[in-house]
């Protein structure tokens, strides 16, 4: 529980952070935190404004998401999933996300922002 609520209180910023690897444009939050480098490895998630999650270019439910993390686990355990939540979207949309990557496993998340 405190990994959560660290890593939703820490934003981070991504390269490549609109849209990188979604498929999709994020209306992304502010942030002034330190920016990370993505990695070949990193897996982003978007979640719109609507609520729809969307990886690797598609909507997908939490079910498959959860199937999806499952086999990034599988592939490259040291794989960090990269949430692009949108500004506008509920918080709670955005813990039913990172609850499904810890349910399987994920160490390594991340929180998207834009830089001011």
């Amino acid at each position: 529980m405190l990994l959560i609520i660290f890593m939703v209180g820490s934003s981070i910023v991504v390269e490549q952070a609109q849209g990188g690897g979604t498929g999709v444009r994020v209306d992304l939050p502010k942030g002034a935190a330190k920016e990370l480098q993505a990695q070949a490895r990193d897996f982003p998630v978007a979640v719109l404004k609507d609520g729809t999650v969307v990886a690797e270019g598609k909507a997908i439910d939490l079910g498959a998401l959860k199937d999806r993390f499952e086999k990034l686990l599988h592939d490259s355990p040291e794989a960090q999933v990269i949430i692009q939540a949108d500004a506008g979207v509920s918080h709670g949309r955005v813990v039913e996300v990172m609850e499904t990557a810890k349910a399987v496993g994920v160490q390594r998340l991340a929180i998207a922002t834009e830089a001011p």
